[in-house]
């Protein structure tokens, strides 16, 4: 059995992909106080408000992970597949709450507008969410999408106890404590994902999510149990 650590690509091995790549493909969501940078919702609560979302809607991706959220969103297409593969994870639908239209390409072919290359020179790129106008036609033409809201994975850890230990991200030095995962392999045989602050998501899961996702915008392990 595989399992994989899905981020966004802000800290990716692949040295093409900037902050500013990872803003225009991910987006930001608009999360309280308490819940910014941890999952927005755990399948254990009673009640879901959706998670509000500001994007660029130039080119919304099928599968992505918004800034400050810890949650995958994936497109209605995208869900259908994942509902045939477990029941113990939800698809709860999502707001967007921003939309706006800014080309953008990660080779560089589509020039950047100016005022947000001098955002990006500044090292503001999430000020370009702030600064561009939704664009409410736009995000009338943008399909259901939906955050996929699952067991917090320390908790399930209870239950089940770890039989591994993940590295979640790669270092030239050693890796810090806080890099290591306990991994149970009960865990995924009955929960295909997880949250432990990002999803951990199993071969059957991923195989789907890579269907319709440029990993190149996400940073990611794998670990074989």
């Amino acid at each position: 059995m595989k399992i994989y650590t899905m981020r966004q690509g802000s800290d990716n091995w692949n040295s093409a992909i900037t902050f500013f790549h990872t803003v225009m493909y991910h987006g930001e969501a608009i999360l309280p106080t308490n819940r910014r940078g941890c999952a927005s919702h755990d399948i254990r609560e009673k009640k879901y408000s959706p998670m509000k979302i500001i994007c660029n809607g130039y080119q919304l991706a099928q599968v992505f992970i918004p800034i400050c959220s810890a949650n995958l969103i994936v497109s209605e297409q995208v869900a259908e597949r994942l509902l045939k593969v477990s029941s113990t994870y939800k698809l709860v639908p999502v707001k967007f709450d921003k939309v706006y239209r800014l080309p953008w390409s990660l080779s560089g072919t589509i020039k950047t507008e100016a005022w947000a290359n001098k955002l990006i020179e500044q090292g503001k790129e999430l000020s370009i969410l702030e600064n561009s106008k939704h664009d409410p036609l736009l995000a009338t033409q943008i399909r259901k999408y939906y955050e996929v809201v699952t067991y917090n994975h320390y908790r399930l850890l209870e239950e089940h106890p770890s039989t591994h230990q993940l590295f979640t991200q790669f270092y030239d030095s050693p890796p810090l404590p806080h890099d290591l995962l306990p991994v149970s392999r009960e865990i995924f045989h009955e929960y295909p994902i997880t949250n432990a602050g990002f999803p951990v998501v199993r071969n059957d899961v991923f195989t789907i999510l890579e269907q319709f996702a440029d990993l190149r915008f996400f940073g990611m392990t794998v670990l074989s149990l």
